[in-house]
């Protein structure tokens, strides 16, 4: 088999397989569930311009997603609702819920 047919065939295989990926597997989610009184997970690296939702749970009461430094509004989120943030600069954005001051995390952009 000649190196062009190789690589040929290869190429088909691959996008085969690529075919058969459900879309939401092949997008990179970068969701933070807000579940028993958590962040989880409590700490997640992403790349500028992507971005970032947190996402309560079902059976969860009010929480706040809160910027540390301002870099976003406090969104009061109540069950079974989300808050989505772009992050276009590098950087450590800490963040922590208002209402329930043990509950803390992070975000790493292009860390």
């Amino acid at each position: 088999m000649t190196r062009r047919r190789l690589c040929a065939l290869l190429a088909g295989v691959l996008l085969a397989g690529a075919a058969h990926v459900p879309l939401s597997a092949q997008i990179s989610q970068n969701v933070i569930e807000i579940k028993q009184s958590q962040f989880v997970p409590s700490e997640i690296a992403i790349r500028s311009g992507q971005s970032v939702t947190w996402q309560m749970a079902p059976a969860e009461t009010t929480h706040t997603v809160t910027s540390n430094d301002g870099a976003w509004p406090s969104q009061t989120l109540n069950r079974g609702e989300s808050f989505t943030w772009v992050f276009q600069n590098r950087g450590v954005f800490r963040f922590h819920c208002q209402l329930h001051p043990h509950m803390k995390g992070a975000v790493y952009v292009d860390t």
